[in-house]
């Protein structure tokens, strides 16, 4: 077992939710990359030189949607499995069958403390074999 935490990019643009998500996850020994859109998340991917085990976003953010953030960060780091989070349960079902062969899930806000960490740990761990 590797003693390095797993990496989790954080995108949300509400800052009440990223920050109670970012204690949880930092709580349970996860490493967080926060962002509030979608254009700064991909210059921390840009700059960040490890792997990210998993990304925590949003599905509606400014400017740019976040599933068109989700393909674009699977484009350059496929091993990165992903896990929209969103208040509006059309949006998630929608895009839940479009895309049936990735890692992805989808958790509903309000979500608890303890589905989250259950997902992002399944997540995490599921490319390590």
């Amino acid at each position: 077992m590797s003693d390095i935490a797993p990496t989790v990019l954080l995108v949300d643009d509400n800052p009440l939710i990223r920050e109670i998500t970012k204690e949880t996850l930092q709580s349970a020994g996860f490493k967080v990359l926060e962002s509030d859109t979608g254009e700064q998340a991909l210059a921390l991917v840009n700059q960040w030189q490890g792997p990210i085990s998993v990304l925590v976003c949003d599905v509606v953010l400014p400017r740019m949607s976040g599933y068109v953030l989700s393909d674009l960060i699977h484009q350059l780091h496929p091993e990165t499995n992903i896990l929209h989070i969103t208040g509006h349960p059309d949006i998630s079902d929608a895009v839940r069958r479009g895309f049936p062969e990735r890692q992805r899930r989808f958790l509903l806000k309000p979500f608890s403390q303890g589905e989250l960490l259950a997902t992002v740990r399944e997540l995490s761990e599921s490319d390590r074999g």
